[in-house]
C-alpha cells in the first residue's frame, strides 16, 4: 500500500491523527468522553486509527515531532500561570509548530468518520506533507514563503469561570475537529479541545498571503521560546458554544 507520507510502496502501521498520547489521557476505566461538533456527545472505547503511514514515516512522526509535541502542554516546570494567560518557556517553535501541523495534515487525509470535518485544506496538502516529510518550515516552489505564514496556529486553555465543570474534567475531555468561517480575514477556522486546550488553525482564503503573512492573530503561536496561551472561558466563545451543550450533558452522564 501507498504511505501517505513518503508516497512509497510499503506495508503501512495503524497510524492515530491525534496523537495517542493524548487519547489515553481521556480514558477513564478504558472509557473516553468524546464531544462532537453539531452532534451527541458519547462515551466509548475510542480509538480512531487507520492505516496510513509505513514503519519508517511512523518512526519520523514520533521521534521529530509528537515525542516533543505531546510533553510540551504537559511540563508544568515550564508554566507561568497569570488571571488572563499562561505563560509557556522553553518552547523549540518550530518543532511544537509542525507536531501541531502534522496533526491538522494527518486528519485532512484521514478516511475516519471523526475527522471527516476537516475540509477545504487540499490546495496544501502536499505542502504540509513536504514540509513534515522534510523537517523543515519553507514550502517548495512558494518564493519567501514559510508554512506558519499561511497555516497560522492558535492556542488557547479552556475554562469554565462558572465552576460548573471541574478543571480536571475539562482536561479529560476530548473533541473532534470543527470547521467554521474566519469573517474578519475571510479565512477558515479547523479546531479541535485535547488536555483542556482549544487547538485552532487559520487558514485565509479571500486575503491576499502577502498580507496575511504578517498579521498576528489573538493567542497565536509565536516565533520565541516563549509562548502566551490565553484562557478562553467557554461561555464566552463562539467556537466554544458550538461544544457547551455537548460537555454539560457529558458531565452530567
Amino acid at each position: 500500500m501507498l504511505c501517505k507520507l513518503c508516497l512509497k510502496e510499503k506495508k503501512l502501521s495503524l497510524s492515530h491523527s491525534i496523537p495517542r498520547a493524548y487519547i489515553k489521557r481521556t480514558k477513564t476505566n478504558g472509557k473516553t468522553i468524546t464531544i462532537n461538533n453539531g452532534g451527541v456527545s458519547s462515551i466509548s472505547n475510542f480509538d480512531p486509527k487507520e492505516l496510513m503511514l509505513c514503519d519508517e514515516c511512523e518512526s519520523l512522526i514520533s521521534k521529530n515531532y509528537e515525542n516533543y509535541g505531546v510533553s510540551v502542554l504537559r511540563t508544568r516546570s515550564n508554566v507561568i500561570k497569570h488571571k488572563e494567560y499562561i505563560l509557556f518557556k522553553n518552547i523549540n517553535y518550530e518543532k511544537f509548530y509542525l507536531f501541531l501541523l502534522s496533526i491538522l495534515w494527518r486528519a485532512s487525509i484521514s478516511e475516519l468518520v471523526f475527522y471527516n470535518t476537516v475540509t477545504n485544506v487540499e490546495r496544501l496538502s502536499e505542502s504540509m506533507r513536504l514540509v513534515l516529510l522534510n523537517n523543515k518550515m519553507k514550502m517548495q516552489d512558494s518564493g519567501s514563503f514559510k508554512i506558519d505564514q499561511l497555516i497560522k496556529i492558535c492556542i488557547f486553555r479552556i475554562i469554565d469561570s462558572t465552576g460548573f465543570i471541574p478543571d480536571e474534567v475539562i482536561k479529560g475531555l476530548m473533541s473532534n475537529f470543527g470547521q467554521d468561517v474566519q469573517r474578519d480575514i475571510d479565512g477558515i477556522l479547523w479546531y479541535f479541545a485535547i488536555d483542556g486546550f482549544l487547538i485552532v488553525y487559520s487558514l485565509p482564503i479571500g486575503k491576499d498571503p502577502h498580507e496575511y503573512r504578517y498579521l498576528k492573530l489573538h493567542s497565536q503561536l509565536c516565533k520565541n521560546n516563549i509562548q502566551k496561551f490565553y484562557k478562553l472561558d467557554m461561555h464566552k466563545s463562539s467556537i466554544l458554544m458550538g461544544f457547551y451543550e455537548n460537555l454539560i450533558k457529558s458531565f452530567i452522564k
